[in-house]
């Protein structure tokens, strides 16, 4: 088994790969909105695309952080109800402490950002979908009371008629 500074540099090196992810992730979805505001399908399907490959290999990434987290809170003698990110940064020793404190701040950050332009984006959808509904309910002619016809428009102009022999 590694030692635990061997443990505590992987979890960081992994730690700071996640962060790319998230970083690239909060750009994506940052693309997304621009691409809904123009109405750029093709766009916002490459940007949604991209955004899958990110979470299965985030998904991935988290496997092996899981794993190495264990490990050291194995190594640290971390209570369970410390088997957290803070409890391990309480328990690491300087300066992995700090570099896992920078990580961890930088994380949460990210992902609110993140879910914040989630949240306008799903808005925009929600407003470009509203317009939508009520252009096209526009478009279509009204209803017609059942039994009745809808009253002529255009007085005066008579439309063909189809005689029958009778007349």
């Amino acid at each position: 088994m590694p030692s635990t500074h061997t443990t505590l540099e992987h979890l960081c090196n992994a730690l700071d790969s996640e962060l790319e992810r998230q970083e690239l992730l909060y750009g994506l979805v940052r693309a997304q909105h621009d691409a809904i505001r123009v109405h750029d399908h093709k766009t916002l399907e490459a940007r949604t695309e991209a955004i899958g490959v990110l979470a299965r290999d985030s998904r991935h990434a988290e496997t092996k952080r899981h794993t190495l987290f264990d490990q050291l809170a194995i190594a640290y003698v971390l209570p369970v109800e410390s088997r957290n990110m803070s409890g391990l940064i309480a328990a690491s020793p300087a300066p992995f402490n700090k570099r896992l404190k920078e990580l961890q701040t930088s994380l949460r950050t990210i992902v609110e950002k993140t879910q914040e332009q989630v949240r306008l984006n799903a808005r925009l959808v929600q407003r470009s979908l509203r317009t939508v509904q009520v252009t096209l309910a526009a478009a279509q002619p009204p209803e017609q009371a059942a039994g009745y016809p809808m009253p002529r428009t255009g007085y005066g102009k008579s439309a063909p008629v189809l005689l029958d022999q009778r007349g």
